[in-house]
């Protein structure tokens, strides 16, 4: 079977239509969130641990913390990955595909002490 002008044509247009509308993905949407390391209003000293509140789909939850790298390593699970650091990397910011659930605080606080000063 020949091609011809028309024909030719006709196959570059769908060829290229194909190619178009197959590599028209949408840009990758990221939620951000900065984790930082709590400090004391007073002193400007950083407190040695903390509480990291997560607040997932079965309730909210908390663990106490050393450092930002387990606060980070237990985010994993809800989808959160790194994505950069800054002050010596007492600041981590995480992303993430966005999800309803898996919102977080870093906090010298538990969940009992934010609740009896009317915090959370």
């Amino acid at each position: 079977m020949k091609f011809t002008g028309f024909k030719a044509r006709v196959a570059v247009v769908l060829s290229g239509a194909l190619l178009l509308f197959g590599c028209n993905k949408a840009p990758e949407q990221w939620e951000t969130k900065t984790l930082a390391w709590p400090r004391n209003p007073i002193t400007g000293e950083y407190f040695p641990k903390a509480w990291l509140i997560v607040y997932a789909e079965q309730g909210r939850f908390q663990t106490n913390v050393a450092s930002l790298d387990t606060a980070a390593t237990c985010l994993g699970q809800y989808g959160w990955e790194l994505a950069d650091t800054d002050n010596n990397g007492r600041i981590y910011h995480l992303k993430r595909h966005p999800q309803p659930h898996g919102d977080f605080m870093l906090s010298e606080d538990s969940i009992e002490d934010l609740e009896k000063a009317g915090k959370k």
